[in-house]
């Protein structure tokens, strides 16, 4: 309700997003561009949940946003080819995307190369910075 009563934002990001996949749908329904962003732990450690798999569902492509929260959060989860190089760091990293990447195109039937570029668009979207190419 007060996302929706907001004066014309340009946009929002939901940070970490732990919602339910009902409330995707009402965010979707804004009248301005909300992005849904999942950490790499998040996927990466509840990659078997029903409920994350359902929220991924009801996330528009054009809307999902992938992130590590590093250093924080490191994804503990054993399995990923990026999970190799985690191991050897203490802290999170930025190859964590990866392997949120390989898990969200998992779940949602598309290849990890069109996951892949569609997060890099809406990034360049939500954080209005100049496409560099991916």
């Amino acid at each position: 309700d007060l996302l929706a009563a907001a004066p014309s934002l340009p946009h929002a990001i939901l940070h970490a997003y732990s919602g339910s996949a009902d409330m995707v749908k009402a965010f979707t329904k804004l009248p301005f561009p909300v992005y849904v962003s999942f950490t790499a732990r998040q996927c990466v450690d509840m990659v078997q949940s029903e409920k994350l798999r359902s929220t991924f569902a009801a996330v528009p492509s054009s809307r999902l946003l992938l992130e590590t929260d590093a250093p924080d959060q490191r994804p503990s989860v054993l399995g990923s080819s990026a999970m190799a190089v985690l191991m050897d760091l203490e802290l999170n990293d930025p190859v964590a995307v990866k392997m949120a990447v390989e898990v969200v195109a998992e779940s949602t039937g598309k290849s990890a190369d069109v996951v892949a570029a569609q997060v890099y668009a809406n990034a360049i979207d939500a954080f209005w910075v100049e496409n560099t190419g991916i």
